[in-house]
C-alpha cells in the first residue's frame, strides 16, 4: 500500500539509504528532475540533484542525522537553484 502511494505521488519522493546513495525515485521525481529511477539509483543527492554547492551542508550534516534520526532539512520544502 504505501508503494502505491509514494508512486502516485505529486511530489518528489526519494528515498535514500543509510549511506545517502538513492534507493528509491518515484514517477513526480523523473518527471520534475528529467532521472528515470535506474539512472540515479545508487547515486548520491550531491550525483543527481543537489548543487555542488550544498555538498558541505551535505556531508557534515549526514552523520549526525545517522546518528540521531533529527535534521533541519526533514519535513519541509526546499527549493533549490
Amino acid at each position: 500500500m504505501l508503494s502505491g502511494v509514494i508512486s502516485s505521488a505529486l511530489d518528489a519522493i526519494v528515498i535514500t539509504g543509510a549511506y545517502g546513495h538513492i534507493i528509491h525515485w518515484n514517477q513526480a521525481a523523473v518527471e520534475i528532475f528529467g532521472y528515470t529511477e535506474r539512472e540515479v539509483k545508487g547515486r548520491t543527492l550531491l550525483e543527481t540533484i543537489l548543487p555542488l554547492s550544498y555538498d558541505h551542508t551535505h556531508w557534515n550534516g549526514f552523520p549526525g542525522f545517522q546518528h540521531t534520526d533529527v535534521t533541519p532539512m526533514l519535513n519541509q520544502r526546499h527549493e533549490l537553484t
